[in-house]
């Protein structure tokens, strides 16, 4: 009897990644996804992939029977994102990591609404003013922070804060400075 001893090395799979919808509005789901190519007529890889955005990890996944893996972010921060994956290789392949991927998130756009604590008033009435900022992302859960500008046509009558009320951001203002006229043009701005 002969005996023969044969080595198989390890072959790299090519490791691609890609994240829909791109680009994407800041508050959305973001699905990434991750694919170790299978090579020739061998087994698919199997293992784990680790998910970044630049420096940062996202998550990890393990490989499904078809080379591939998934993970669903709506933490992804507005800008241009670059997203990779990293292999870690198994018995048969060899750990590999996807070029980058730019992935775009857009700053989201959402209108306030504005209402006053009385439709008429008289010169030096206090009047308050409030705004409610809508949240973002398909869940609603991302609430705008920072401040609303409170204006009487061009004239800024004061600044509110946006704070949390009942998981809805408002921001408020009472103000004695609205001059008298018909008419007033009064908005909010939110930067």
């Amino acid at each position: 009897s002969l005996t023969m001893t044969q080595t198989v090395n390890k072959v790299v799979g090519a490791t691609t990644v890609a994240g829909l919808p791109n680009p994407s509005t800041y508050g959305d789901s973001v699905t990434i996804t991750a694919t170790v190519a299978r090579v020739g007529a061998g087994a698919a890889a199997t293992g784990s992939v680790t998910f970044r955005d630049g420096t940062t990890v996202l998550g990890t996944a393990t490989l499904s029977a078809a080379g591939t893996a998934t993970l669903t972010t709506a933490a992804l921060a507005a800008g241009a994102r670059s997203f990779t994956v990293a292999y870690a290789g198994d018995a048969n392949y060899l750990a590999s990591t996807s070029t980058a991927v730019t992935q775009t998130v857009n700053k989201a756009s959402r209108t306030p609404t504005l209402t006053g604590s009385a439709a008429t008033t008289t010169y030096g009435d206090s009047i308050t003013y409030t705004t409610t900022v809508p949240a973002v992302g398909g869940s609603g859960t991302v609430a705008p922070t920072g401040t609303v500008q409170f204006l009487d046509g061009a004239l800024v009558l004061g600044t509110g804060t946006i704070t949390l009320v009942n998981g809805v951001a408002t921001a408020t203002l009472t103000t004695r400075a609205v001059a008298g006229g018909v008419n007033k043009s009064i908005t909010a701005r939110y930067s």
